[in-house]
């Protein structure tokens, strides 16, 4: 298409890079930044937006600022009328998203799509070396991925470690396979003990999170973090290798995998790893949960009426049944109040079905909510303050490196733009955690709150839910068999 230089146009510009084209100074988007820039000013052409995603594949058209830039371009006041990118492939390697995006913008938002190194005209020849340029990026494209899989079946296969470095290990730069790192390592054995001991998931969540030992990342620790640990036979010094299909997230056939023994040292010893499978295996195969004690309520449910906890009561009726209810305590000890009951299963039934219920809809009515603010939480704010302090500190010290002359002025301004953000992602998460002690988004709140209900019951303890649902609900009042409010706990 040729640019009308006698009349002031308006463009956005999109950059791309790939995972494997992120060391790539040729390919990087800054440099496709600036020569697209360099290309608009040259045409008289303004560029008001860019749209990067880095390393994002171009054979799919699911990259969030590619979908923003076309979401933008169907508005109807939008102001730019042209799409510069550095090279076709960097628009898209699939032939057909490319023909889809291009008509679309084309014809129902008046949008061109310029390559700024590849002259493709308006004429039929223009048209068809387009097309023919795009099915050669996408050969490239499809090609590559099988050259970058058979490079890295080869350098697993070698016992050399690809993929994300899990966490109690380093890397070794020079022989790129794992070292224990030490200090992490102490966290993997303290997971595996606490487990082996018959700690559940969410126990030692919490021990480390109020212990102040945190993830790689200076996270809080998640339950499914602590779970992906205990089933990874890397810390047995394994190491396996194209288990799962990365586009769907399946598991492939075992045929296909690669497996490795001794690949490293292992930060845990064989016994104890077997012994944690076994119990991660037998608990997978329990059905619900196993009420042989117990009152999964006590200390929650009340009396609607006095406001006396309700305790529990197992009674024979005359016809040889026994009922296991919920009673009154001022009664049942004080011959005070009335006797005011409910059957256990009943209520306990209740409760679930209103917590299922929560979790299915992401809503509840915020009446039934207290908002309270839980250790964890607490701890998490602590240390978000305090990690932002330190951030505060960082560009100081980058000031003192630039007057020593250590630093240029540019490398000074990187570092600028690089803690300013930092300190910008801190303060909103911040202001998140303070966020929840609103009623914006409550019942999101309360479903992610609740979320891990299937993996507790599956704990089959009693005692561990019992302590579950003591976390998550405040109080139960009970004014008859019928009339039952349920008041939901935050700990934020």
């Amino acid at each position: 298409m040729a640019l009308n230089k006698s009349k002031a146009l308006k463009a956005v510009l999109y950059a791309r890079v790939s995972t494997e084209e992120q060391a790539s100074r040729d390919n990087s988007i800054p440099a496709q930044i600036k020569a697209i820039k360099h290309f608009a000013l040259n045409n008289n052409v303004e560029i008001i937006s860019e749209y990067l995603d880095e390393g994002k594949s171009a054979r799919t058209a699911d990259r969030p600022q590619f979908q923003q830039m076309i979401r933008d371009a169907k508005k109807k006041d939008k102001a730019f009328s042209i799409i510069f990118v550095h090279k076709t492939d960097r628009f898209a390697r699939n032939r057909a998203d490319s023909v889809i995006y291009k008509s679309l913008l084309q014809r129902e938002c008046g949008v061109d799509v310029i390559s700024i190194t590849e002259n493709f005209d308006d004429s039929p020849t223009g048209k068809l070396l387009e097309g023919m340029m795009e099915v050669i990026a996408e050969f490239h494209s499809l090609n590559l991925a099988q050259e970058v899989m058979k490079g890295m079946k080869q350098k697993a296969s070698e016992g050399i470690y690809v993929g994300r470095t899990p966490f109690g290990y380093s890397l070794n730069q020079t022989t790129k396979k794992l070292e224990i790192n030490k200090d992490e390592a102490k966290t993997v054995k303290k997971i595996y003990e606490l487990y082996a001991k018959g700690n559940s998931f969410a126990s030692i969540k919490q021990t480390l999170n109020l212990a102040q030992i945190l993830t790689r990342e200076s996270k809080l620790w998640d339950s499914s973090a602590i779970g992906r640990i205990l089933k990874n036979p890397v810390y047995i010094g394994q190491y396996t290798w194209n288990k799962t299909k990365r586009s769907t997230n399946s598991q492939k056939n075992p045929n296909e995998w690669i497996t490795i023994e001794d690949a490293h040292k292992a930060i845990i010893e064989q016994n104890l790893f077997a012994k944690v499978q076994q119990v991660l295996n037998s608990k997978r195969t329990m059905k619900g949960p196993s009420v042989k004690s117990p009152y999964l309520l006590s200390s929650i449910i009340k009396c609607g009426h006095c406001g006396h906890n309700m305790i529990g009561e197992k009674k024979k009726h005359i016809s040889g049944k026994t009922y296991i209810r919920y009673v009154c305590g001022n009664y049942l000890n004080h011959k005070m109040c009335f006797y005011n009951f409910v059957h256990k299963e009943a209520i306990e039934n209740i409760v679930f079905e209103n917590i299922r219920n929560i979790i299915k809809t992401g809503k509840v009515d915020s009446s039934q909510v207290v908002v309270t603010q839980s250790d964890t939480s607490k701890s998490e704010i602590a240390l978000l303050e305090s990690q932002l302090k330190k951030v505060k500190q960082k560009f100081q010290k980058q000031l003192e490196a630039f007057e020593a002359e250590i630093i240029s002025l540019e490398e000074l301004q990187q570092a600028k733009e690089r803690v300013l953000l930092e300190e910008v992602e801190m303060q909103e998460q911040l202001k998140n955690l303070k966020k929840k002690q609103s009623r914006e988004n409550l019942g999101i709140d309360v479903k992610t709150h609740f979320d891990s209900m299937d993996e507790i019951i599956k704990e089959n303890d009693p005692k561990i839910i019992k302590l579950w649902l003591k976390e998550r609900i405040y109080r139960i009042e009970v004014f008859n068999k019928s009339d039952i409010e349920i008041q939901y706990r935050l700990p934020w």
